[in-house]
């Protein structure tokens, strides 16, 4: 049987708390209506600029005055910022079925740093570094600059949340006002181009669908989204 997850895109910037609500939409609906020929759901889009706040949130306050919206959310982790030019995914996905026996939560997020790697690599042409532990999971350029997040959450094994990777400048004007995911100062937040400034966000997004697939083994099939 085909190991089918069923990818939904937008063209246009998503709201955060759409994402959310579709999220735990689907959710919902992998927990009490299964389909036997679909493992799940992956989104792949762009926010509208936000600052989202994990459950730990509350150990790094935010400056005053904040220039965007902030939102909360039941990811693990820190405080981090969603915009134009990152690429962002959320896939919601029963690890009972992505592979048997149970695919442990460790694995399935050090499955997400391997998609980042593989799409850097194949997009741009960067080489990924070894993240400096499991809490800072996500892309890293170099031991001190960091361009690909994940945190994520799993109820029931079904998955929500994801991971996202900077790709254009314009991604890390949110950075500037944040401390994001609890790293150290001297950690800089970084994007693809300024590496390979010939890295298309479509190029990046279509690496970065090519390895889920290659990583998770399966296959993704276009869907129509709901609109935003």
């Amino acid at each position: 049987m085909a190991r089918v997850v069923r990818l939904l895109q937008w063209p246009e910037p998503v709201p955060y708390a759409h994402a959310l609500d579709l999220q735990e939409r689907l959710h919902q609906l992998l927990l009490q209506r299964p389909a036997p020929d679909t493992l799940g759901f992956l989104l792949a889009l762009q926010h509208a600029p936000v600052v989202s706040l994990g459950r730990r949130a509350h150990a790094t306050p935010l400056p005053p005055g904040l220039p965007v919206p902030t939102v909360r959310a039941n990811r693990g982790g820190l405080a981090t910022y969603h915009g134009p030019g990152q690429l962002t995914f959320y896939p919601v996905l029963d690890l009972r079925r992505l592979q048997g026996p149970a695919l442990s939560l460790a694995h399935y997020v050090q499955g997400l740093t391997d998609v980042l790697a593989a799409a850097a690599l194949h997009a741009a042409d960067i080489h990924a570094h070894t993240p400096p532990g499991p809490e800072h999971a996500g892309l890293w350029l170099s031991a001190t600059e960091k361009a690909g997040f994940v945190g994520v959450q799993a109820r029931h094994w079904v998955t929500s949340h994801g991971f996202s990777l900077n790709v254009t400048p314009e991604a890390l004007r949110g950075f500037q006002h944040i401390q994001p995911c609890g790293l150290p100062a001297h950690i800089r937040i970084g994007c693809l181009q300024e590496h390979a400034p010939t890295a298309t966000l479509r190029a990046v997004q279509d690496a970065v669908l090519a390895a889920f697939e290659r990583a998770f083994r399966v296959t993704l099939h276009t869907a129509s989204p709901p609109p935003p």
